[in-house]
């Protein structure tokens, strides 16, 4: 539960990248990281599993709208 109250904060100068990987962390999570930013990059890239599919579906759903790539598993896609 390292990550659990994780509030990611974007450094002044670092809020306008070209693109942008999000790794597998809470959807709201990765939604705040991306509405913190002051312009949308060329390209979002977003990674996610099963755990957030079966406790986060409504937040993975709303940050699903955010993103270019989803990098998802067999298993997960087929969920």
């Amino acid at each position: 539960n390292v990550l659990a109250d994780f509030d990611p904060v974007v450094p002044a100068g670092l809020d306008a990248p070209d693109y942008l990987m999000l790794g597998n962390l809470a959807p709201k999570v990765q939604s705040t990281l991306i509405s913190r930013l002051s312009k949308r990059p060329k390209l979002i890239v977003m990674d996610t599993m099963n755990f957030w599919m079966d406790v986060a579906m409504d937040d993975l759903r709303e940050t699903l709208k955010m993103v270019d790539v989803l990098t998802i598993n067999d298993e997960e896609a087929r969920q």
